[in-house]
């Protein structure tokens, strides 16, 4: 597998058809839901491990796969049980890492100086999560996200919080054309081959087909990580169209689906089939992707 980040992704989406990424997202109310014995507090690791992993054989079995993996960090960091979590967690990322499916570490993290330095380490370095990517806060700027940044030179990916597809971003994100300026120091301060942004599938595509559209006209690759489709209210349908009326080279960016692939067996009515539930929607939002 290739060391650079960009050439991954394209060759990923190549190989899968797709470019929507998984977000893995535990809701152990979800989980219990799908299961005939009450989840014990002491269980909840396992659970979470075994309804992912089943997920992604069932993927293997068919031979359908997202282009990338988002696990939120947050749900496995959550309360007493996080021991657990995280070692379920650890063992989705050896299943992903043994199907090559790239893993994007949503961690949205943003510090100063070394405490920045620490958490890139603990979330790239190959002897701790060895994520593919990462999601970072730009907020405390140029000091607080170049520590990630730099991982690109070894071939990692930082996706950079642009426009979020959460209502509270009109507070401060689009006062005062802010998250332009961000996407132009994304672009050209900050730029360096494998650095990305976090742009929401929400609110309309006009924004999005203009960002992805300055990245073009730059002569720069910039990945583009857009959650907030289906349940958050964005349209898979839309934010394709405006990417490709931007220009840009599909292949790179990742549309992340979390809750429609998640719990696809809810729209079905049936729990048990869980996980062909989430291949069957993983493979309708392929066919509308169309690669």
């Amino acid at each position: 597998m290739t060391t650079n980040y960009l050439e991954r992704l394209k060759q990923q989406a190549q190989t899968t058809r797709s470019i929507i990424c998984m977000g893995i997202d535990p809701q152990i109310k979800k989980i219990q839901a799908t299961r005939t014995e009450k989840i014990e507090e002491r269980e909840v690791g396992d659970a979470v491990k075994e309804y992912y992993i089943n997920i992604l054989r069932e993927c293997e079995r068919q031979g359908i796969f997202p282009a990338s993996v988002k696990p939120n960090l947050a749900y496995f960091e959550e309360g007493r049980k996080r021991y657990k979590l995280l070692e379920a967690l650890d063992a989705i990322n050896v299943e992903c890492r043994r199907l090559k499916i790239p893993i994007i570490g949503d961690a949205k993290r943003g510090d100063i100086g070394a405490s920045s330095e620490a958490y890139a380490e603990a979330l790239f370095h190959p002897d701790e999560w060895n994520f593919d990517a990462v999601t970072v806060a730009p907020y405390m700027g140029t000091d607080s996200i170049m520590p990630f940044v730099n991982w690109c030179d070894k071939g990692k990916g930082v996706y950079i919080l642009l426009r979020t597809s959460n209502p509270g971003r009109k507070d401060i994100q689009d006062v005062n054309g802010t998250y332009r300026h961000v996407a132009e120091l994304i672009g050209k301060q900050w730029y360096k081959q494998g650095i990305g942004a976090v742009f929401g599938g929400t609110g309309g595509t006009e924004e999005l087909e203009e960002v992805s559209g300055f990245y073009v006209n730059l002569g720069r690759e910039i990945p583009l990580l857009i959650p907030g489709i289906g349940k958050q209210g964005g349209s898979l349908e839309d934010v394709i169209a405006a990417l490709k009326r931007s220009g840009t080279d599909l292949r790179i960016h990742r549309i992340n689906a979390s809750s429609d692939i998640n719990w696809a067996w809810e729209k079905e009515g049936n729990p048990t089939d869980y996980a062909g539930a989430a291949v069957r929607a993983l493979m309708r939002m392929n066919g509308v992707v169309g690669l």
